[in-house]
């Protein structure tokens, strides 16, 4: 299996930090499926994840995040 990689930008710390995490291709699927395309889905996905990084415990302090489940706290885009 695949892993699209995914470049997330976090303010809330100084200075501000690049983290990168790996989402599994099949579940980077359903969201382009549901937002209407690859560019959409990754532009969501990394824009929540920015918004949001103490929602889905980003470890800031890790270069590398292991795969991020998103449907778990996301049920929106589950349905």
């Amino acid at each position: 299996m695949k892993n699209r990689k995914i470049n997330v930008y976090t303010y809330e710390i100084d200075p501000p930090h690049k983290t990168t995490i790996s989402l599994p291709d099949y579940l980077f699927e359903l969201f382009a499926v549901k937002l209407g395309g690859t560019t959409q889905a990754q532009d969501w996905i990394q824009a929540e994840l920015e918004r949001n990084p103490t929602k889905y415990a980003i470890d800031t302090s890790q270069q590398v995040r292991k795969t991020i489940t998103l449907l778990l706290t996301v049920p929106s885009l589950a349905t």
